[in-house]
């Protein structure tokens, strides 16, 4: 996948490299890649990063892309057209409604990454709904919940109708890297491009 060039939404060298959020590497690639989906949302989608790699992993599936700021937005419908995708719909917030009127019925891929909102979306009111989906939540604190509490609530809404994982840190594999890149970088070089600079330990709940 081409990629931009500038300031992204957090770290871009992570993803010029990528070692950006290697966590779901192998389950995008072992698992999400073999299924077939009627639509496929992201939610919280920044530039793009993911909207676009899942655009270029499903070109026959469309994808809705939700992203709150306009730059985000702005920086998204460049990575799509330097990238040549064409199955991607840009939107800005999604409200829960909307959400669960998209995915009923249908067999979806839900990404949602937004900041501590997963609860709304994940709701009590919305599990009658996501029966068909399979979800990638990016676990964050929310209002008075932090990110444990936050994972627990989820699970337990989604143990009914869903089997769920959690996707905990995995180390980037520096020999690999260092192997791609050559001798252009040193060992702690590359060490500082990859860190993605969270300041906690990054978890997912797939399920």
């Amino acid at each position: 996948m081409l990629y931009l060039q500038g300031n992204v939404m957090g770290p871009p060298l992570p993803r010029w490299l990528g070692t950006y959020e290697a966590e779901l590497h192998e389950v995008i690639r072992k698992t999400i890649s073999q299924r077939i989906y009627d639509i496929i949302l992201v939610v919280g989608s920044a530039e793009g990063f993911y909207a676009c790699g899942l655009a270029r992993l499903f070109p026959n599936t469309p994808i809705l892309s939700f992203e709150t700021t306009i730059m985000s937005r702005w920086q998204q419908r460049e990575l799509l057209r330097i990238n040549h995708v064409r199955n991607v719909e840009i939107r800005g917030k999604l409200e829960v409604q909307e959400f669960l009127r998209l995915v009923k019925d249908k067999k979806s891929l839900c990404l949602l990454d937004i900041e501590g909102a997963e609860l709304d979306l994940c709701g009590a009111a919305a599990v009658p709904y996501l029966g068909k989906a399979d979800l990638l939540v990016e676990i964050q604190a929310s209002g008075r919940y932090s990110p444990g509490e936050v994972l627990n609530e989820i699970r337990s809404r989604l143990g009914r109708s869903h089997r769920t994982q959690i996707l905990n840190p995995v180390r980037r594999n520096m020999a690999e890297l260092q192997a791609r890149v050559g001798s252009r970088w040193t060992t702690e070089a590359l060490e500082q491009a990859a860190e993605e600079h969270r300041g906690f330990a990054q978890q997912w709940l797939l399920s």
